[in-house]
């Protein structure tokens, strides 16, 4: 494997997590979306009624309107604050733990929205809707300490200030300009059938990703250094956009008054880059000394996963009480590697070696299936008030041989509250208001140094591996939690 060929992998091992963190679940961000859903624990499948059903299950469009002749607005609002904290073990020294700044662009949390909005008629056959919406995943966006390397005294306090570095140093520079951002478009188009007990749902849809990483590699050729030396860190910006279609569908089916079941599936995200970029600072140490990268141009090739879902939801007490579990696969196991192909970069000019044109690279990503279950009940406990309550748990998509700060995702539980007022006539609509908060956490995740198969990415010498009894660079504790904050409007008319 060539010189530039380690470059780019480092740059693109970023990338391309992380852009799959930004579409689905799986750890790279939360298996819930919506005020009213994420009250529920994600339980949202057969219950699916108003226009958070666009994410979850199109089916369920149709439903947003009580009559079934009028239109609906849907408006959302989660406030995502992720904490990691993370303690390196490298090779048997405890490193100093390093915080993530929690995703805070401008000075505030990032507030992640979804609108939607529906025109639903009522035919012969029974009803049909047409919808749009614009969603985002909850996702935590993270960064991490950078240290100095402006002096010789800066570069030997690297280790213990920024430990994490080869695994991740950020996925924005504190701004949204310069951020990690995507969202979906998702129209569509849902009908109510056999005398309102059977609805079907179809949604095209369209990811537009922008990627942006920073992190570090290591170009130390471990004959006259040792691994990890300073000096001989690159930093490293990739960038990368990709408009991605997919498609999601559902069904609803009520065979009893109070049972109702739901089926969805939303198909994979192929994420095949338009246009990317990598930028690098390349090492202090004299062995650099003149040279230089040519080029910046590469492309990107990721499948995120298809998603299953499925529900069951019972309505009893003179239906003031819904109560659904469900069910979520999201088989992350078709990612098993991440491919790169650069287009015509070089590194040129490093003493002791030729210039290297980088070609293809697959990253290997080992991920696993996850399953969710969910249980939700919500209740109108008065003309004016309503709550809800919800949990999940998930298992994790990350094994320990690639583990790291860039998608630190293991078994998860989360509780969920919420309040709603459920319909409010003001003028000619009715009006939901709908406020919730979610408490996710993640067990401590230790992984043994010797578990760890990653090593910092060397352009000199890309498959060097870990040297003997040093384990990778994921060796540590990890501590992850959440706590989200939910806001939703629904209007209908």
């Amino acid at each position: 494997m060539s010189l530039r060929r380690g470059v780019l992998l480092t740059l693109w091992l970023g990338a391309l997590v992380i852009g799959s963190g930004s579409a689905q679940a799986g750890g790279m961000f939360l298996g819930t979306h919506g005020a009213r859903p994420t009250a529920r624990g994600g339980a949202f499948v057969a219950g699916a009624d108003d226009l958070n059903a666009i994410y979850y299950n199109p089916a369920g469009v149709v439903l947003s309107h009580p009559d079934s002749d009028g239109w609906s607005i849907l408006f959302d609002a989660g406030l995502v604050l992720q904490h990691v904290a993370y303690t390196r073990n490298d090779a048997g020294i405890e490193r100093p733990t390093v915080y993530s700044d929690g995703g805070v662009l401008g000075g505030a949390p990032l507030i992640i929205p979804q609108l939607a909005f529906a025109r639903t008629w009522r035919k012969p056959f029974g009803a049909m809707s047409i919808g749009i919406g614009l969603w985002i995943p909850y996702s935590g966006l993270t960064r991490y300490p950078e240290a100095s390397y402006d002096t010789e005294a800066d570069r030997r306090q690297v280790p213990e200030a920024s430990p994490q570095r080869y695994q991740l140093l950020g996925l924005h520079d504190g701004s949204i300009t310069r951020a990690t951002l995507m969202a979906v478009l998702n129209p569509v188009v849902s009908f109510s059938l056999l005398g309102d007990k059977l609805q079907l749902g179809i949604g095209p849809q369209l990811m537009l990703l922008w990627f942006r990483a920073k992190m570090m590699l290591n170009g130390c050729p471990q004959v006259m250094c040792p691994p990890e030396n300073p000096d001989y860190d690159a930093l490293v910006v990739a960038q990368a956009f990709a408009p991605v279609p997919s498609l999601n569908l559902g069904a609803i089916y009520r065979p009893l008054d109070w049972l109702k079941v739901g089926l969805a599936f939303q198909l994979p995200f192929l994420v095949r880059s338009a246009y990317g970029t990598v930028d690098t600072r390349l090492p202090s140490s004299e062995l650099f000394n003149g040279a230089s990268v040519e080029g910046r141009r590469a492309s990107l090739a990721v499948n995120l996963p298809p998603i299953l879902r499925l529900g069951t939801e019972l309505t009893t007490w003179q239906q003031r009480l819904r109560i659904e579990l469900a069910y979520t696969a999201e088989f992350w196991s078709v990612q098993d590697r991440l491919v790169v192909t650069p287009q015509d970069v070089s590194l040129v000019n490093v003493k002791g070696f030729d210039t290297y044109k980088l070609g293809t690279v697959a990253i290997e990503r080992q991920l696993q299936t996850t399953h969710a279950l969910h249980l939700g009940l919500e209740a109108t406990l008065w003309k004016y008030v309503g709550a809800r309550l919800g949990g999940m748990f998930e298992s994790g998509a990350m094994p320990d041989a690639t583990f790291t700060i860039l998608s630190p995702d293991s078994r998860k539980g989360m509780i969920a509250v919420g309040a709603f007022v459920p319909g409010v006539r003001f003028g000619s609509a009715e009006w939901r208001f709908d406020l919730g908060y979610a408490r996710v956490i993640q067990p401590d995740r230790v992984i043994a140094p010797e578990d760890s198969q990653l090593a910092p990415q060397n352009p000199i010498r890309p498959d060097i591996g870990t040297g003997p009894g040093q384990g990778g660079i994921g060796g540590g504790r990890y501590q992850v939690s959440y706590d989200v904050f939910t806001l939703g409007l629904s209007v209908t008319r």
